[in-house]
């Protein structure tokens, strides 16, 4: 029984038998003909696909269309070229400690500033700020007056035809000091200073003027 399954030709599979046969059977040239269309066929279907897919060609599929690039918003900044030097035009006659009458230097005595602005926004909105400085120097006749205060201002935001102006008040504090150079601290006293400027986009200034600090050495 076993000496027969093995001798039954159906039980095994051999392609060099198969071929073989086919050769025999239909021919040397036909085989090969057929044999060589399937290759080409396969061949040609392997070709079309990209080499980085699998799903499909790849130098025949359209790139997707780009996005226009979106404008982009011109800004700028810009600072007044050089500090703004105004004169005040009010200072107290004398000293409020002493009741001298104080002789102000004009040309040390002032007050100097420069505006910076920037923008637009997306919304059109633009940026301000004020960088101010107030400085005084003045003599009596037994004591000689100095002192200087920065101020700068927060950031304010104006729109196009805003009218609305800008006023500002800070202390400037005036160390008294003897003929000899001694400091006198019993006699020093505060500038109250007030600057205003005008509407945007100018800022025009307005002189400024300077006050004693209600209080001082009463």
């Amino acid at each position: 029984m076993f000496e027969k399954w093995r001798d039954d030709r159906r039980t095994g599979y051999s392609f060099r038998g198969h071929a073989r046969r086919v050769v025999e059977t239909r021919g040397l040239t036909k085989v090969v003909l057929t044999l060589g269309a399937a290759a080409i066929v396969a061949g040609t279907a392997f070709a079309n696909c990209g080499g980085n897919s699998i799903t499909g060609p790849g130098s025949d599929v359209a790139a997707p269309p780009s996005t226009p690039a979106k404008p982009q918003l011109q800004t700028f900044t810009t600072k007044t070229p050089a500090p703004l030097r105004l004169p005040f035009v009010a200072l107290p006659p004398q000293s409020p400690c002493t009741g001298d009458v104080i002789v102000w230097d004009q040309g040390s005595t002032m007050m100097q500033g420069t505006t910076q602005i920037s923008g637009p926004s997306l919304d059109g909105r633009m940026h301000v700020q004020f960088h101010l400085n107030a400085q005084g120097q003045g003599a009596s006749a037994t004591r000689r007056y100095t002192g200087s205060q920065e101020y700068n201002s927060q950031d304010f935001t104006f729109l196009s035809g805003d009218r609305n102006r800008f006023k500002f008040e800070w202390n400037v504090k005036m160390i008294a000091k003897g003929e000899d150079g001694t400091l006198m601290p019993g006699d020093d006293f505060h500038l109250h200073v007030v600057q205003e400027f005008g509407p945007p986009p100018e800022f025009l200034p307005d002189a400024p003027g300077a006050t004693l600090d209600e209080g001082e050495c009463r």
